[in-house]
């Protein structure tokens, strides 16, 4: 079984596939697994803090007001904020620019091969995962 030797995705995949590789740790799983999704969970986490600092200074730069949250965003942990006017296009389009950042992580993805024996990593949660999971191993072009 050949791995990718790094993972090409923007900030947003990243985020977005965060819920799906905690759903595959919280599975009992052999330690190879185990060892491979705690990897890219660190290595997700740590382009999610520059995410999460670099979005706070938009937020400060543009001056970003949290509103009062309402009970089903306090429950989720969600803040939402409020931009005056003229800032909001602005902080919009920085935002959209920061979660189309490129980023390199420098690990395989999780394959098929991997989940195959895990009948509760469904195929809902591989397809969550996005660019951390690979269907079917790289093959040579010539074959």
């Amino acid at each position: 079984m050949s791995k990718s030797p790094a993972i090409q995705a923007t900030l947003e995949e990243l985020l977005n596939s965060a819920p799906a590789l905690a759903r595959v740790l919280a599975v009992k799983v052999n330690e190879q697994l185990r060892y491979h999704a705690i990897k890219l969970a660190k290595l997700v986490e740590s382009h999610s803090k520059h995410y999460t600092t670099r979005n706070q200074e938009l937020i400060d730069e543009y001056e970003g007001v949290a509103r009062p949250q309402t009970g089903a965003e306090r429950a989720k942990g969600i803040v939402t904020y409020d931009f005056p006017p003229a800032n909001l296009k602005a902080f919009a389009d920085k935002k959209k620019e920061l979660l189309a950042v490129m980023v390199t992580i420098p690990w395989g993805p999780i394959t098929r091969a991997m989940v195959e024996p895990y009948e509760e990593i469904t195929g809902e949660i591989c397809m969550g995962l996005g660019p951390l999971f690979e269907l079917e191993p790289p093959t040579d072009a010539t074959e």
